[in-house]
């Protein structure tokens, strides 16, 4: 049985006709049909298959088609928001293999467990009601069925309170979906003379930016969050810095990204983002609005801050949540640089496939990728022949194949791989080496510092403290 890991629902709405590339075959073809793309037989059991069809996929795509695509203004229950959302989560696994999916959980559980370790202390109800859930070192199963089990649980659950109480969720399951039952939602447009790259991976995340220098580590979330905690007097705001440490110990990225057309995207963002919201926050029950006062630091290589907008709200019931409660969102416009930052993201988390609708629309994004891999290339470092090099790497490059087979379209660059680059380098920087809540961070722990391989590339020990101690004083 031809099971589609990227669902067929999305690439019927994606383009009336996709371009596939095949990196491990180097071939590419055109496909008007989707039956025969993104697929593999006998993936899923025929339970989780007939349950994902009749429980959750139908209705989301009626949600598509009726109210998301092609719409300049988008309204949404909340029933309908989490039905959107439990679609995601079940996206962020059925793109795994058995063996993908249990690596990544096992992976999790660390997350899980600093996650629980700081629950105990802010709401021990909760934690308690937690560890009566089995790890996933409890369960004695294959991967196969250990990943058909995670499927089935988010099939059938929207909120916290249902994952807890069902007999098949374990605390892995349950802190990865809390990353998208917390995260804030939002929808993005492409520009218009350029377009989204689909991805077998099914969906594609952006991290902090100190998250790639400091080899995996996040730090400028959470160090902002820790000085806000420490120094902000007013307890109903403080409360709020703990929920966000809390979602941040399970959600790293700042943002996870799902293409639903070559124009339309919805991003899942991380609840720090409301921070930046002139809102502000009102409790349930309470007439007042506490403010916050807004970051100072941008964590993210996104220029477009229309990204993180908040929807209008009207309630049913004034300062109750209700099911029927409405979310209106006007659709983001992302800049020529973001769309390529997306596409970027998509194409270096990508296993083999990838598809497009337009060549045109797409050749900035290829290009600027094969220029990021080559910058990032060590061979670049081992020569001062580094132009030769960075030559031989661009002509090995398998998007090469692409760029060959449409030869005769003519297209070219508008925009200059090495310019994003240049973008992408000062973004990192802003969010490092000129972030005072990460350098004064990094000194209060200075043992890590000191010792872990994740600051190797700062030099020795002694060097590493000096440099961050350089760069705060420039600041202050």
């Amino acid at each position: 049985m031809k099971n589609h890991y990227v669902s067929q629902l999305i690439l019927k709405r994606f383009a009336n006709a996709l371009y596939i590339f095949d990196d491990n075959a180097k071939s590419i073809s055109k496909h008007t049909q989707t039956e025969n793309i993104f697929y593999k037989k006998d993936i899923y059991t025929d339970e989780v298959e007939t349950a994902m069809n009749f429980n959750l996929e139908n209705d989301f795509a009626k949600l598509l088609d009726k109210k998301v695509l092609g719409k300049n203004k988008i309204t949404l229950t909340r029933t309908e928001l989490l039905l959107l959302k439990r679609y995601l989560l079940v996206c962020s696994i059925k793109t795994k293999t058995p063996d993908e999916f249990i690596v990544s959980i096992r992976n999790f559980k660390s997350n899980t467990e600093r996650y629980l370790k700081l629950l105990q202390h802010y709401d021990n109800i909760k934690y308690s009601s937690l560890m009566l859930l089995p790890s996933i070192d409890d369960i004695d199963d294959t991967p196969f069925n250990l990943q058909m089990r995670a499927m089935e649980l988010f099939i059938n659950c929207n909120t916290e309170a249902e994952l807890i109480f069902h007999p098949l969720c374990v605390r892995e399951f349950y802190a990865w979906a809390k990353v998208f039952l917390d995260a804030f939602l939002t929808f993005c447009d492409s520009h218009p003379r350029h377009e989204f790259i689909l991805t077998d991976n099914g969906m594609t995340s952006e991290y902090e930016p100190s998250h790639y220098i400091f080899e995996g580590i996040s730090l400028s979330k959470h160090s902002y969050l820790m000085h806000c905690l420490k120094s902000d007097d007013s307890e109903v705001l403080k409360a709020r810095y703990c929920d966000l440490l809390l979602t941040n110990e399970v959600m790293f990225e700042n943002f996870n990204i799902f293409n639903l057309s070559s124009t339309r995207c919805i991003v899942l963002e991380h609840p720090f983002f409301r921070l930046y919201d002139d809102k502000g926050m009102r409790l349930l029950n309470d007439q007042e609005t506490y403010k916050y006062n807004k970051p100072d630091i941008w964590p993210s290589i996104f220029e477009t801050r229309e990204i993180i907008n908040t929807p209008e709200n009207i309630y049913t019931v004034p300062n109750q949540h209700s099911m029927d409660d409405k979310f209106i969102y006007t659709p983001c416009k992302l800049s020529v640089y973001d769309t390529i930052h997306i596409n970027v993201l998509i194409l270096s988390q990508t296993k083999n496939l990838i598809g497009f609708n337009d060549y045109k629309k797409v050749v900035d994004s290829l290009a600027t990728m094969s220029a990021f891999k080559a910058v990032n290339n060590k061979k670049m470092y081992e020569d001062d022949a580094w132009l030769g090099t960075l030559v031989d790497i661009l002509l090995s490059d398998s998007y090469n194949y692409i760029y060959k087979y449409f030869k005769d379209d003519g297209s070219k660059c508008s925009v200059s791989p090495f310019k994003w680059l240049d973008h992408y380098a000062l973004m990192a920087l802003k969010d490092t080496r000129q972030n005072k809540y990460i350098l004064q961070h990094l000194l209060d722990n200075e043992k890590s510092v000191l010792t872990m391989k994740n600051f190797d590339f700062m030099g020795s020990p002694a060097q590493r403290i000096e440099l961050i101690k350089a760069d705060l004083r420039k600041l202050s």
